[in-house]
């Protein structure tokens, strides 16, 4: 690339920033993995979303909503229908609901947004609030070093999947996810923590655009740090500690679930 083209790319991404939304309070969740077989932890999130009206403008789930979900014919699911009537009154009461994909719920589409009014914003949101350009992702795209998660994450991600999901029983979708997670959960037990960490060069990667604060997943290590000229939150599994993060004009604050 030319010093030109760098110039052209670099103010491209400049003037994307700059018109960024503008989000004055909000709660900010991530990796709730939801599962009718714990009924518990659905009445939580439920309880969580009857006390947003009136108290932030909008909620963010940065992936993982759901322990596993092969598919909008997995929103029928008994279990998982409280789940969906708190979002979509959430959404009927004015708190906008934005959800990213994660590894366990990446094939939420405009079949999940029909269901409950919620924003599928992809891999990534972008957004303002107070001074700070914040980015919000899931986090597993910063764990470059994680080889085989990186192409297994390659493949599901491929038309053939989705395809899949539109078209089979749900049966055979959940042993298919069930078996993909039992490979999951045996990898993960010969991996390093190196080697599923973030790697902090892809955060700054994606500060040096133009972010002054960078919010993920994933990891299920909370933890603040500064990086890059800009700041890193990793967020815990919801709800462990430190709890749910609360955004207001640009300041965070943690609180305890209860």
């Amino acid at each position: 690339m030319s010093a030109a083209q760098g110039a052209a790319a670099s103010e491209a991404v400049s003037a994307k920033v700059r018109a960024l939304r503008r989000v004055d309070r909000a709660v900010i969740i991530s990796d709730l993995h939801l599962t009718p077989n714990d009924p518990e932890g659905i009445d939580r999130f439920v309880a969580l979303a009857r006390k947003l009206p009136g108290a932030v403008q909008e909620l963010f789930i940065l992936g993982d909503l759901f322990e596993a979900y092969v598919g909008r014919k997995h929103l029928f699911v008994d279990g998982y229908r409280p789940v969906v009537r708190a979002l979509d009154l959430l959404v009927s009461n004015g708190v906008a609901v934005t959800c990213l994909r994660g590894n366990r719920d990446f094939l939420l589409d405009e079949g999940f947004t029909k269901a409950t009014g919620a924003r599928v914003a992809g891999d990534e949101d972008t957004f303002v609030s107070g001074e700070r350009r914040i980015l919000a992702v899931h986090g597993d795209l910063f764990c470059v070093h994680d080889l085989r998660y990186q192409a297994m994450r390659a493949k599901l991600r491929r038309p053939w999947v989705r395809w899949a999901s539109r078209t089979l029983p749900l049966p055979v979708l959940l042993r298919i996810a069930g078996g993909l997670r039992s490979k999951s959960r045996a990898e993960i037990a010969m991996k390093t923590t190196g080697e599923m960490g973030i790697v902090d060069a892809e955060v700054e990667r994606r500060l040096a655009e133009g972010f002054d604060l960078v919010l993920c997943g994933h990891v299920h290590e909370p933890q603040s740090r500064r990086l890059g000229g800009g700041e890193l939150v990793v967020l815990p599994a919801w709800p462990e500690p430190p709890g749910t993060l609360w955004l207001d004009r640009g300041a965070l604050r943690f609180a305890p679930v209860g």
